[in-house]
């Protein structure tokens, strides 16, 4: 991810790079027994959050963090179908990752 961050136009994935890092330990810190399915909707959810976007999706579990109206918001969400955004997006959704989190 951070190779991206350096490329022309994504720029904008580097304020994001310490959360996808801590989404992923606390994925695994809150397992509790979770389904390795759940396991991964609950990883899924960053892809939605960086773009501002905290709800259930058929593929992704919604945000469990408190409401972030009114919260002054240091990072700038990421842009739907951003240049950004797609190549950080397959990188987050590849399968070989997302069978590592599994377990």
């Amino acid at each position: 991810m951070v190779g991206f961050g350096k490329e022309k136009d994504c720029e904008s994935i580097n304020p994001w790079i310490r959360s996808i890092t801590n989404h992923m330990y606390w994925c695994a810190a809150s397992r509790d027994g979770d389904e390795s399915t759940q396991l991964v909707r609950k990883w899924r959810s960053v892809v939605n959050h960086i773009q501002n976007d905290h709800n259930e999706t058929i593929d992704a579990a919604a945000c469990l963090h408190e409401s972030l109206e009114g919260k002054e918001k240091k990072k700038k969400w990421l842009e739907l179908g951003s240049q950004a955004m797609v190549k950080l997006e397959k990188v987050l959704t590849n399968k070989r990752l997302e069978n590592d989190i599994k377990k």
